[in-house]
């Protein structure tokens, strides 16, 4: 699910895939530490609408949520884009500035190294661009389903968590996905476009 407009300010994508680099350079980059590294998926409501409406949602396979990979402290996340850019992000553990926490899944113990971890995340980094979001095929879930995957975690991905956007996916649904998520997207052009042209404005008077 879209993690809201903060995201989308290409700005802000540069002076975060800056920050995003930090909490992997800082360690050490030797492949040879101890394994065992526990991974928790982090699972959080879209709004508080939705918090309201999820314990019932998750019993009919219809939940909605966003979720980040926790692994060496921090949590990582797939967010949507204009550029050309990576959709990677991360923040603090179970902090997301926009969705609300709901609960955290414990995933088991990956067998890679630190350093083989780390790798990981920076391949993903390179491969999730954030203009390939899509709100039913490419998004948040996916990320975090397939870098689980990559990090080779014991225990499966929960079916509840991909309830909604297994239902967008199925074949009579996902091309209205796909034209609902084409109109939202000119909406925010149109939207941007306005608010430059409002600012411009008001530096020439």
């Amino acid at each position: 699910m879209p993690a809201g407009p903060w995201k989308t300010d290409a700005k802000w994508h540069m002076d975060t895939l800056a920050e995003t680099i930090v909490p992997l350079m800082m360690q050490s980059d030797s492949p040879t530490v101890a394994n065992g590294t526990m991974i928790y998926l982090n699972v959080y409501d879209i709004n508080e609408a939705m918090q309201r409406w999820s314990p019932c949602l998750v019993k009919v396979n219809l939940g909605a949520f966003h979720c980040g990979v926790e692994v060496l402290d921090d949590e990582w996340f797939f967010a949507w884009g204009e550029g050309e850019y990576s959709g990677v992000v991360w923040n603090e553990p179970k902090c997301h500035q926009v969705h609300i926490f709901r609960e955290t899944v414990c995933m088991g113990e990956s067998p890679l190294s630190q350093g083989e971890i780390r790798m990981v995340v920076t391949q993903f980094m390179d491969t999730w661009i954030a203009s390939s979001y899509h709100p039913v095929s490419k998004n948040c879930v996916n990320f975090a389903e397939e870098l689980l995957l990559a990090l080779r975690v014991p225990t499966p991905f929960p079916r509840w968590v991909r309830g909604a956007m297994d239902v967008g996916n199925s074949c009579c649904l996902r091309p209205l996905a796909t034209c609902s998520w084409y109109l939202v997207r000119k909406w925010y052009d149109w939207n941007a476009e306005r608010m430059w042209e409002a600012e411009f404005g008001r530096h020439l008077t």
